[in-house]
């Protein structure tokens, strides 16, 4: 007789798949439970698979290359267990916390608690601080150095030469609206500015011009064309203590004098660099001591001809997510996604033609990994229809249209309704040989009509899901190198596509599936489906 208490059983030690298979459970009365039972197995004791039932059990852990860890969870009550027709006492019993009825004082949703939720204080403040650069910001270009690891100096512990990787426009926020002194003087060497300087940049806009893991540092420089002249970033910090929660929203930069030093490489960026360096002697003087040798020699000297900086704004509608994609065939459309009081996602893709694409910076690689997105369905059409709207590397994401929509990754498959929006989550672990799909429905609250419905009254309903499968790992899967990656979703339409490269537990799914932003560190992308208005694109996480 059932005792009403789910509880799971874990054994203490590592088992074989041999041992495993000979598992038993018997209850009170004696009686064999072992296939009424769900099973879970994990090789480290910390990441643990889905539950599962036994057929999948027996069927999945004989592809198991390692010993593993064993759970079983039971809502019986419990005799005695025998592996491999031996009796054993060496495990222990907890109760299944996901119980609903089982609850902690912290669980409690009347108490106060004032941390909780910030994501969307501390959203607040990025965006009004992103706002106040858009509108009062000056703008810049922004040279970004990186080390040749070859000409490391281990004796003075520095590099001897640092490489132009990219150079984006941005835009620069000025302390206290007050820039430095105009006022020039004339050393021996050469032209100088009195003062060195202090300004800010926005973290949002130099995430989205250079990666999310980008940050400024020193042996950057800049150009200011309201003031005509290049700066060297002496230093770059964040200053944290002005933010909410110890969060700020920008970088500090220290700035001083620009030095053309020869421990850069231009890196294909010489022409641009040398049109934009600030007046030495030899710019001031040097057309006139051409004229004196001229006059001289009697003969013209030839020069090299200037170049024209005329594609500098091309350079800087590089997209930090997103690397390509057909403007003529794919709209971003308005569509905001809600998870009670938590914005989920503003933006949405929609394909107008098969030709419809977009393709990121960044691709698929490892062993593991996990991908979520949100997808709603159209309604009904004329004709059959069968194509991957997800490519990343080996792992496609199959649509399939027959009298009703059906989306499958490889042998894991469910039916979808029309005019409906999901959450859709895969996950491969190959450690664990399991590869997981979970759909879950976007649902609101049916007591009140429709048209008074308000955001924060849809939810993702994740305690009751549309289908959780669990079947073998995918070999394919696993690359040493990355592989592109690409969304043509036609006739379908996505946002908030997230790609991780860990298998992600229950837990953090959960908590990263309802996220606009986030800065966990296995998120390679997050492609909230941003509006491309200026040319620049948008990167969060």
């Amino acid at each position: 007789m059932g005792c009403g208490i789910r509880r799971i059983i874990r054994l203490n030690n590592a088992i074989t798949k041999d041992i495993a298979q000979l598992i038993q459970l018997f209850d009170g009365d004696n009686n064999n439970i072992t296939s009424n039972c769900n099973y879970s197995w994990s090789v480290d004791g910390v990441c643990w698979t889905e539950w599962i039932d036994y057929q999948n059990y027996l069927r999945i852990i004989k592809y198991l290359e390692n010993d593993f860890y064993l759970r079983i969870l039971i809502n019986t009550s419990l005799g005695s267990i025998a592996l491999d027709n031996c009796y054993t006492k060496d495990y222990s019993i907890t109760i299944d916390g996901s119980a609903t009825f089982i609850q902690d004082f912290c669980g409690e949703t009347n108490i106060f608690k004032p941390y909780d939720n910030l994501d969307c204080a501390l959203q607040l403040q990025q965006q009004l601080a992103d706002s106040v650069v858009c509108m009062f910001g000056i703008p810049i270009y922004y040279f970004r150095c990186d080390p040749k690891p070859e000409t490391a100096d281990y004796t003075f512990k520095e590099y001897v030469l640092h490489n132009v990787v990219a150079v984006k426009q941005l835009k620069l926020m000025i302390k206290d609206g007050q820039m430095p002194s105009s006022n020039p003087k004339l050393t021996e060497f050469d032209f100088d500015w009195e003062t060195d300087w202090e300004t800010e940049l926005s973290k949002t806009q130099f995430a989205t011009a250079f990666g999310d893991n980008a940050i400024p540092k020193y042996g950057d420089f800049i150009y200011i064309p309201m003031m005509q002249r290049m700066w060297d970033v002496n230093a770059a910090y964040d200053e944290k203590n002005e933010g909410l929660m110890w969060r700020s929203t920008t970088w500090k930069l220290q700035l001083v004098k620009y030095s053309d030093s020869t421990a850069y490489d231009g890196n294909g960026f010489d022409d641009i660099i040398d049109s934009l360096i600030p007046k030495t002697y030899e710019n001031t003087f040097g057309v006139y001591e051409q004229i004196e040798q001229e006059r001289l020699s009697q003969s013209p000297q030839v020069s090299a001809p200037m170049f024209a900086a005329t594609n500098l704004y091309d350079i800087f509608m590089e997209d930090a997510i997103r690397k390509q994609y057909t403007k003529n065939d794919v709209a971003i459309i308005d569509k905001q996604y809600n998870h009670r009081a938590n914005v989920v996602a503003r933006n949405m893709y929609r394909y107008k033609n098969e030709n419809g694409c977009v393709t990121y910076q960044k691709g698929i690689c490892g062993d593991d990994g996990t991908l979520m997105f949100i997808l709603e369905t159209p309604g009904s059409f004329s004709g059959e229809l069968s194509r991957d709207i997800i490519q990343f590397g080996n792992l496609r994401i199959n649509l399939t249209y027959d009298h009703g929509f059906t989306l499958s990754c490889g042998t894991l498959k469910t039916s979808l309704e029309a005019f409906k929006s999901y959450m859709c989550i895969i996950r491969w672990n190959r450690s664990n040989f399991t590869m997981t799909l979970d759909v879950y429905n976007y649902v609101h609250r049916q007591d009140i009509p429709i048209y008074k419905l308000r955001p924060e009254m849809y939810w993702f309903d994740f305690e009751h899901p549309v289908c959780s499968i669990t079947d073998n790992y995918n070999l394919d899967l696993s690359t040493c190198e990355p592989l592109p990656c690409q969304v043509h979703s036609y006739p379908v339409q996505l946002t908030n596509i997230k790609y991780y490269n860990v298998y992600l537990n229950n837990d953090a799914v959960m908590t990263e599936s309802i996220k606009y932003t986030t800065n966990h560190e296995s998120c390679v992308f997050n492609d909230t489906a941003r509006n491309i208005i200026s040319g620049h694109g948008y990167a969060i996480k």
